[in-house]
Order: structure tokens, then sequence, then C-alpha cells
């Protein structure tokens, strides 16, 4: 059973127990919401977030899948506060040649960026690569930059 089967479950029993003790009013609000909950898009396995559709798809940002999205390359069906993707749009989107190219140019980017590394190791440090005198330290009094020339 899922969790948003067993979420509904659960609050039809707190519903129930409402009425047995009277508290109608609230049961009602509650059992419109396990409907609304019934009605919702999002529940249904057949359709995906932009996140879920660009893990699908191997892409590695979602305003990627909002510009194929505006293209009409990706259906998308309008939730209460998301955007939902079918899955079989995203399955169509697999035979599409704009995702072979996005996913040729996202390799060629890693493969250009591979000798700079993936910036996981801390950086040398700063005062080992600096010969001479630091922009924060003081001047000798006996030096004025004014006096050079």
């Amino acid at each position: 059973m899922s969790d948003l089967s067993q979420t509904v479950e659960s609050l039809r029993e707190t519903s129930d127990e409402l009425k047995r003790r009277g508290i109608d009013d609230l049961a009602q609000r509650l059992d419109r919401a396990i409907a609304d909950l019934g009605a919702s898009p999002s529940n249904g396995t057949d359709l995906l977030t932009l996140h879920e559709a660009a893990s699908a798809l191997g892409v590695r940002s979602i305003t990627t899948i909002a510009r194929w999205i505006t293209d009409g390359a990706l259906q998308v069906v309008r939730g209460d506060k998301q955007a939902l993707i079918p899955r079989a749009s995203v399955d169509a989107m697999r035979d599409d040649p704009r995702l072979a190219e996005y996913l040729a140019w996202q390799q060629q980017l890693a493969e250009a960026l591979a000798p700079f590394g993936d910036g996981d190791e801390p950086p040398e440090e700063f005062s080992a690569l600096w010969e001479g005198r630091k922009p924060w330290e003081q001047r000798s009094a006996g030096t004025n930059p004014s006096n050079a020339g």
C-alpha cells in the first residue's frame, strides 16, 4: 500500500471517529479534503513532477524540462500548485532528437570540464601561493607608493 493510500485511510478513520463523537462539521471538512486528495492529479502514478521527469530523461536541469514544456515537446497537466507531466509524454520524449542533442551536449560539457575536477577537493592554502606582501598587511614606514618613480 502506498504512503498516500495509507494517509487517506488514516484520514477516513479520523473522520469516522469525529462523526461518532458528534463533531460533524469537522468530519465533513475532512471528508472534502479526502475527496480533494482523490481528485488530485498528483496521486496518479502516470504523472511526474518536473524533477522526476528530468531524472527519468537523464536531464540535469528542470529549466530544460520547463523549456521543452513551453516549446510543446512535453505535455503538461496543471495541478493545484505544480505542473505535472504525463509519463507517456516523457516516454515519447526519449525518441525526440532534442533529447539526444541535449544529452550529447551534456556529455561534451562534462568532458571539457573534467580536467578542472568536480570542485570537491579543498583549495590550496592561499598563503602558500602568495609571494610578497599581502594587500591587507601594513606598509613599512619607509615605503611610500607616491614617491616611486
